[in-house]
């Protein structure tokens, strides 16, 4: 009888490290990695592409870009290039990994999970006291949302029509609906603005509004940290599990991103939301904050959006160094299953522990009494604990 594909893979990834041997899967700690991917590198990814890098006899070989890909998706774990390097040889094996990563235990199930999240608190902070409108908050209809609504419409539109758009709201989204008015990525959106636009001066508060440090508190340190960015959760943070102590351009894009499309009208995952392109935005963002002579925008930027999130610093005892597991990376928003039966075993184990020291304490109280009969004279009574020896 012929081996499924995952059992094959799981045979060839076995051998990859001895420590991965200890593990009834050895899958297990790639995918708990692989949910890092789209947060940390690019909700984009093609991983199919990205693992066949070191295939042979490819029909159409890698691009530099799909190396380079590959290079970041390895170093997030050192144990990550073994099973590639052993499953490059065997196409049905790799298919199988490939997209057992990829599935929606993993990478896209995490990716909804924080649409999800980000969709629940979005109106949280987008606010607009100086443009009051009807307000949306609470709203679920996403066709109510995007350029159908004036308080997501002035958050989405380009900050070079701003003035257009404020002299009239309701002809302003007519015409984007008309499409006589287009958006697109590289007209970048009201929202990653905390005030006005300076035309003169375009990066000047670029990517520091308040929404933007709110959902990259709530994706990335928690949703108890997005008040004032201090984590209260006792357990680790997605960030503090990957040693994350900085913010990256990939964590503000993918930020972007999901703004963009919570804000939208758009009732599902898409990279495409009338001319706007989220893959653009994302490679947009990320290319903003590649180092320019001339400009510290880009360092200054990240040390600012850093300093909003003090739970990236938060101090913990140092631990050894462990292939991380998904339940180590569990959403803090989703119900703590794990934790519930914790503390069911913590209250069997308290009542075992009480029982056994009720049980050992009869005992003791039985010795202590045959001690006491044992002194007590009678014809011929025997000692027990003498007999006992």
């Amino acid at each position: 009888m012929l081996r499924s594909a995952i059992d094959k893979v799981i045979d060839r990834v076995r051998p990859a490290d001895e420590r991965l041997q200890k593990h009834k899967n050895p899958l297990k700690p790639f995918l708990a990695i692989a949910r890092w991917i789209p947060r940390g590198i690019s909700p984009f990814v093609d991983l199919n592409r990205t693992f066949a890098v070191l295939c042979k006899n490819l029909d159409h070989p890698p691009t530099q870009a799909e190396k380079d890909l590959y290079e970041k998706v390895i170093a997030l774990h050192p144990d990550l290039a073994k099973p590639s390097v052993r499953l490059a040889d065997d196409q049905e094996a790799h298919v199988s990994f490939v997209t057992k990563v990829d599935d929606q235990e993993c990478m896209r199930k995490q990716r909804a999970v924080d649409t999800h999240w980000v969709k629940a608190h979005i109106f949280d902070y987008v606010k607009d006291d100086a443009h009051p409108c009807s307000p949306i908050v609470g709203m679920r209809d996403k066709n109510l949302r995007g350029f159908n609504a004036q308080l997501t419409a002035r958050a989405l539109c380009p900050m070079s029509f701003l003035e257009k758009y404020d002299k009239d709201p309701m002809r302003f989204m007519e015409d984007v609906d008309s499409r006589n008015i287009k958006t697109r990525a590289h007209d970048l959106p009201a929202f990653l603005y905390p005030d006005n636009y300076d035309k003169l001066d375009p990066d000047h508060n670029l990517c520091r509004s308040e929404v933007v440090i709110q959902i990259l508190r709530l994706i990335f340190t928690g949703e108890s940290s997005v008040e004032n960015g201090v984590r209260s959760a006792g357990k680790p943070s997605p960030c503090e599990i990957h040693g994350i102590r900085r913010v990256t351009p990939e964590m503000v894009a993918y930020v972007v991103i999901q703004i963009y499309l919570e804000l939208s009208s758009a009732s599902q995952w898409t990279k495409e939301i009338g001319y706007f392109r989220l893959d653009q935005i994302f490679d947009i963002v990320v290319e903003l904050f590649k180092p320019v002579e001339g400009t510290s925008w880009p360092s200054d930027t990240l040390d600012f959006l850093t300093k909003k999130m003090p739970a990236l610093r938060r101090k913990r005892k140092a631990k050894a160094k462990h292939i991380p597991m998904e339940s180590e990376e569990e959403s803090e928003h989703e119900k703590d299953l794990t934790g519930i039966l914790a503390r069911r075993r913590l209250m069997v184990a308290e009542t075992s522990t009480e029982g056994a020291a009720a049980e050992a304490e009869a005992a003791t109280a039985r010795v202590n009494d045959d001690d006491t009969k044992a002194e007590l004279p009678g014809p011929s009574r025997p000692n027990r604990l003498c007999r006992r020896k």
